[in-house]
């Protein structure tokens, strides 16, 4: 007796001895445990089954903070993601995923969507070609094939939905329908839904899954025309900004060809503006002077209001408030008001002077006419004249390049990206429209750039027609556009040349121009983007708009310009 008491005391003495090293080797030794002390990074990519356990491992251990910390996880995001498993309801997920993705859910309406259904909102704010989508939460116990015919239906049909399932089996079946690009059904899988959770970049990662999934010539982020609305799509211009934002409002004017970056430097600021509690912001666009419909719709007022009324309604401003307005396209604005005596820009003029109201006005030859050729119009001195042309080196490579990150896409070589920018002369919207290029001709399955991509994006047709309309740089003088003809056919063939030769070479063909004609016409051949000026010689500015030039029979075309404008001197 004496004897099995005493070995079981010792087997006792054993156990509470062993107790420790059995606790460290279940607990300390667990693969989870051991898997984030070596790499925290891990956390990120956990299935979303397994972040209750790890969380109450990482406690027990006393390494959760650290591991957050390490991630830069916040402790909500962990306890979100483990209740988006199991513990909450579908609107409850929808409204996180909203959250992580700065978009708005809106719930299921009665009687249109079924109550596994939400819509997300994702707006300007997304980086990529993609605004909205349907969020769908298929049912744990409904048969893949069952889901695959609910998102066959009408209201589900040929949209965007992403499929959240949180059964690994169903999650397994319809996953290859997710991959498959030939649908627009986004499948994460229990990693991604974790990293979307409680990464701290959780939109570039949502991002980099819809380029894994859906067809990436529909979610390219690059914006060619209408200027760039997208914060997240806009790229440099620093200098610009920095003297614009960082000071007291005042007047400017931005003057610079078309497709230069005027209309997007406008709504950049206008971004920087939108939620001041000082400065209410207004973009107006001029395109047919139609400034009383433009402000009839920024201050939400009756279609029939007087333009007396919305001026006066201009003037108003709350104490303690400013206004400014950004007028794009005020060419034509401007040659009205002209031939109207400057009643409105008068008007400008006295409530800037006054500090009530202040303008930024964008627009090509006959706002610098009006600015700096014309003493008598009260632009001049109204506000200082700011020049856009090329983009910064650094931004055109961004401009290049983290768009394409976004899409998981990136060049074979460094210098593809150097080549691109040469080639467009560093022009933004040419850059945005060989990237562009490159995507709507880039399969599924490519995710490197190469130099016969780029090629044939540099000479794509879409690149030649942002190249195009050069021949008509103002449209209410003919003899003034001819002589920018004449210039260029003359001598784009070099790729420069300097005001002496153009000179000798103008008067051998008996031209008849004035000095004034001109140095106007290089001025806005200058300001087009078509050429620079460096003291007495001019050069080209971008290589492909003097290939493009080279292609054709610039003989002819300098030939028949000289004999037109004969004839009409004869005539």
């Amino acid at each position: 007796m004496s004897i099995t008491l005493y070995s079981l005391l010792i087997l006792l003495l054993l156990l509470l001895i062993l107790w420790p090293a059995l606790y460290y080797l279940r607990l300390y030794r667990h693969p989870i445990v051991v898997n984030l002390s070596a790499n925290p990074t891990q956390l990120l990519v956990m299935p979303l089954e397994q972040l209750a356990q790890t969380k109450q491992l990482l406690q027990k251990t006393h390494r959760l903070n650290i591991i957050l910390a390490e991630n830069e996880v916040d402790i909500t995001w962990l306890d979100d993601a483990i209740d988006f498993l199991s513990a909450t309801s579908n609107e409850k997920r929808c409204e996180l995923l909203a959250e992580r993705l700065n978009a708005v859910c809106e719930r299921p309406k009665a009687n249109q969507i079924d109550e596994h259904v939400f819509a997300l909102y994702l707006g300007e704010t997304f980086p990529l070609n993609f605004d909205r989508c349907l969020l769908y939460f298929s049912p744990p116990a409904l048969p893949a094939a069952d889901v695959i015919r609910r998102l066959q239906k009408d209201d589900m049909y040929l949209r965007d939905v992403i499929v959240i399932s949180l059964t690994p089996r169903q999650q397994t079946q319809l996953r290859p329908h997710g991959e498959n690009t030939t649908t627009r059904w986004v499948v994460p899988n229990s990693r991604e839904l974790t990293a979307l959770l409680l990464h701290s970049k959780p939109i570039a990662l949502f991002a980099r899954l819809l380029a894994k999934q859906l067809a990436v010539t529909r979610l390219s982020p690059y914006e060619t025309t209408g200027g760039v609305t997208k914060e997240t799509a806009f790229f440099g211009r620093e200098k610009i900004l920095a003297h614009i934002l960082n000071r007291e409002l005042t007047n400017y004017l931005i003057i610079g060809g078309r497709q230069v970056g005027k209309s997007s430097l406008l709504k950049q600021i206008q971004r920087h503006y939108q939620n001041h509690f000082q400065v209410e912001c207004h973009y107006l666009v001029l395109f047919r002077n139609n400034l009383r419909e433009e402000l009839t719709v920024s201050f939400n007022l009756s279609k029939d209001t007087s333009l007396d009324d919305l001026l006066e309604k201009l003037g108003t401003i709350p104490r303690g408030r400013h206004r400014l307005l950004l007028i794009d396209e005020a060419d034509k604005f401007i040659r009205d008001e002209i031939d109207k005596g400057y009643p409105i820009l008068s008007f400008f003029r006295g409530l800037s002077e006054q500090g009530r109201c202040h303008f930024i006005l964008a627009g090509f030859w006959d706002l610098y006419d009006a600015a700096g050729l014309n003493y008598q119009t009260p632009i001049k001195n109204f506000g200082q004249s700011i020049f856009i042309g090329k983009l910064e080196p650094e931004a055109c490579r961004q401009l290049a390049t983290q768009p394409m990150t976004m899409l998981d896409i990136r060049y074979e070589q460094a210098q593809l990206v150097e080549h691109i920018l040469k080639q467009t002369g560093q022009r933004a919207n040419l850059i945005a429209t060989v990237c562009d290029q490159m995507l709507q001709k880039l399969t599924h399955e490519k995710r490197v750039l190469n130099q016969n991509d780029v090629k044939k994006a540099l000479n794509s047709e879409a690149v030649l027609e942002s190249l195009s309309g050069w021949t008509h740089l103002i449209d209410n003088d003919e003899q003034a556009t001819q002589l920018d003809r004449i210039i260029v056919y003359a001598t784009v063939k070099k790729g420069e040349f300097n005001q002496k030769a153009l000179i000798n070479f103008l008067n051998k063909q008996h031209y008849v121009y004035t000095a004034e004609q001109l140095k106007q016409s290089l001025k806005r051949l200058e300001l087009a983007f078509i050429i620079r000026r460096n003291k007495d010689r001019y050069f080209y500015c971008v290589p492909l708009f003097i290939k493009m030039l080279q292609e054709q029979d610039i003989t002819s075309l300098l030939k028949k310009e000289l004999q037109s404008a004969l004839s009409q001197k004869n005539g």
